[in-house]
């Protein structure tokens, strides 16, 4: 009897093991194909990613419809906490700015929260 279970789990544990191989392949294969397509067309993932952004905050509130957002992300907020904009900033926060409708608004993907909205003013004045 003993021998007949043996047989038996022998050819199920590899069949468990091939199973999570192929996952694992499978899991790998999208990585890398997504990081691919990043780096041969990478203005194509950024409008992407902007896309997405825009896409959560919509939930929380009514955004320009006129005009393309710029995004950028918060690398190291130590350098910004002189500006009350950036004050509760955090690594990893995603600022979208709206030129036209001056507006920009700072998220935090991981809590899937609008951090601070603040309008902002053009650089660019006449020289005189």
């Amino acid at each position: 009897m003993s021998e007949y279970i043996k047989r038996v789990t022998r050819p199920k544990a590899l069949v468990w093991i091939f199973l999570v191989i192929a996952v694992i392949s499978i899991i790998y294969n999208i990585t890398l194909s997504e990081k691919i397509n990043r780096l041969e067309n990478p203005q194509a993932f950024a409008q992407a990613q902007v896309q997405k952004v825009v896409a959560e905050i919509s939930k929380f509130m009514i955004l320009p419809t006129n005009e393309t957002p710029t995004l950028a992300t918060v690398s190291d907020p130590s350098q910004l906490k002189n500006q009350p904009f950036f004050a509760n900033a955090q690594s990893g926060d995603q600022v979208l700015v709206y030129v036209k409708a001056a507006r920009a608004i700072l998220w935090r993907p991981s809590e899937q929260k609008i951090v601070e909205v603040a309008p902002i003013s053009s650089s660019s004045s006449p020289a005189r």
